[in-house]
């Protein structure tokens, strides 16, 4: 399955269960659970545990869902993923097990073997940032707005957008690539 996937079924049943107002929730699971989800595997790098905390995520979204306001989902959403994560065991587990499933445009053995390890070597360095900076890191890859990014982590945009920047400047001079700033 790719990253962005995610079976709306088990959790439209759930809220029917539940009863209520579903509509608008329903909406904002559509639209906000691939993201979630690809923030949950880029954290985890276990397809199965971003499944399960992307449920769990909205899950406790469900039950405070009258006090959310509209502006606010996204960062509310993520910071819920992002401690669920924290408290999973498998922050333990490495970056490295993304799901081989995704698919790799080299087409030659050579190449593949030159992509996995520069893979594995990006993905070392990720796990080398400290979580203040691998954070906001995966979230600006995901296109998450740096506000929305300071929201999520409590702090000032213009702290996200330094955040974001070191992480970034530490990934490359880790990877041994130069800096285009």
């Amino acid at each position: 399955r790719a990253p962005d996937q995610c079976n709306l079924r088990p959790i439209s049943r759930y809220l029917e269960l539940m009863g209520g107002e579903t509509t608008q929730f329903s909406a904002y699971y559509a639209q906000y659970a691939p993201r979630v989800r690809r923030y949950l595997l880029a954290l985890a790098g276990d397809a199965t545990l971003a499944d399960d905390l992307t449920a769990e995520t909205f899950a406790r979204a469900w039950t405070a869902f009258d006090r959310i306001r509209e502006p606010t989902m996204l960062a509310y959403l993520l910071a819920i993923a992002r401690n669920l994560h924290r408290n999973s065991v498998a922050r333990k587990r490495p970056l490295d097990q993304l799901d081989e499933r995704i698919p790799d445009p080299a087409s030659t053995p050579e190449e593949r073997a030159e992509a996995r390890s520069e893979l594995g070597a990006v993905l070392g360095a990720i796990r080398g940032l400290s979580e203040a900076e691998r954070t906001p890191l995966l979230l600006r890859a995901d296109h998450t707005s740096y506000e929305e990014i300071a929201r999520v982590l409590g702090i000032s945009v213009n702290a996200a957008k330094v955040r974001v920047h070191r992480a970034r400047v530490r990934l490359m001079k880790s990877t041994g690539r130069e800096s285009k700033d």
